[in-house]
């Protein structure tokens, strides 16, 4: 007799799902950076993950923290 096979069964399906599984959880998103953000109408400077409008130009960044102070660690050179 001819015996159905379900293209998802089987020890290699197993294995790739454990696989999936495992990786799912190193793959982690972090939080957006903070940038300083000047008004070009009175220069005036607030700190934001994103553009406030056109009238705003990034002035520094990215920060770890909301008062962009916390600079992130950098990686140095071998």
């Amino acid at each position: 007799m001819n015996r159905l096979r379900f293209p998802l069964s089987g020890p290699r399906f197993l294995g790739i799902g454990l696989a999936a599984c495992l990786l799912a959880g190193l793959a982690q998103a972090g939080p957006a950076p903070w940038f300083v953000w000047r008004s070009k109408l009175d220069g005036k400077e607030i700190c934001a993950q994103a553009s406030p409008g056109a009238g705003w130009a990034q002035q520094g960044g990215p920060f770890l923290d909301a008062d962009c102070r916390k600079l992130p660690p950098r990686l140095l050179p071998m």
